[in-house]
């Protein structure tokens, strides 16, 4: 455990310049009621929508970016070595560089919301009210997070392979893909929609577990 923190904390250190730049993002929102295209609406509302979008599209990109090069970065330019060079197993390294850039997304998030919903706080307890549970968002936003960075960290890896295996992984995930379209379609047409929000849950469980598993490996075994 102590090894999987030390790897996290030299993450987060490493990337600390990330939350510079979701402290901007966080005063942006209190710009956007300025704007004539949404004067019309309540300065309140306006400032918690904004602030909701930069939140999710910053963790959207910073996650994939993240998941891209954490690992990726350090193979292709051969410093994953100093990792392994001390006392430290595999699966802590993986798991500290992704609870650590995990920490990093979740908490930049969190401070682009925090202005405003310190500034606007009746409007997000009146919004709390018909949305759904703070837990569960809280929890689908994590595991999207994680979701996010596996598949950054898998796109990157095939990259910077260049194997001609990515071929067939290509092929396969056609056919992964067609196959979940025809999945969901027919749940629609059969209007099941509790049934098609489980199914689409279970499907980005297993994919968020696959893409865990996968940079396990890679990091584990390819060592």
């Amino acid at each position: 455990m102590k090894g999987i923190v030390a790897v996290a904390r030299r993450e987060i250190f490493e990337r600390r310049i990330v939350f510079l730049a979701a402290g901007l993002l966080g005063i942006l929102p209190f710009l956007a009621p300025l704007l004539p295209a949404v004067r019309r609406y309540g300065a309140g509302d306006v400032r918690l929508f904004c602030a909701a979008f930069f939140a999710i599209a910053f963790a959207g990109f910073v996650s994939l970016v993240l998941g891209g090069s954490t690992i990726g970065r350090d193979l292709s330019e051969r410093r994953l070595g100093f990792y392994f060079a001390r006392p430290i197993s595999g699966g802590a390294i993986w798991g500290g560089k992704f609870l650590g850039i995990w920490l990093i997304v979740v908490l930049g998030a969190a401070l682009i919301l925090a202005p405003v919903s310190v500034v606007d706080f009746s409007s997000w307890a009146a919004r709390a009210r018909v949305a759904p549970p703070a837990s569960e968002i809280a929890l689908l936003f994590a595991g999207a997070v994680i979701l996010c960075l596996g598949l950054g960290n898998l796109v990157s890896l095939a990259l910077r392979a260049r194997s001609v295996w990515l071929v067939g992984d290509l092929i396969l995930l056609a056919l992964f893909v067609s196959a979940i379209w025809w999945i969901v379609a027919s749940l629609v047409m059969a209007e099941a929609p509790v049934l098609l929000q489980r199914v689409l849950a279970g499907i980005a469980a297993a994919a968020a577990v696959a893409l865990l598993a996968s940079g396990f490996a890679q990091v584990s075994v390819g060592r």
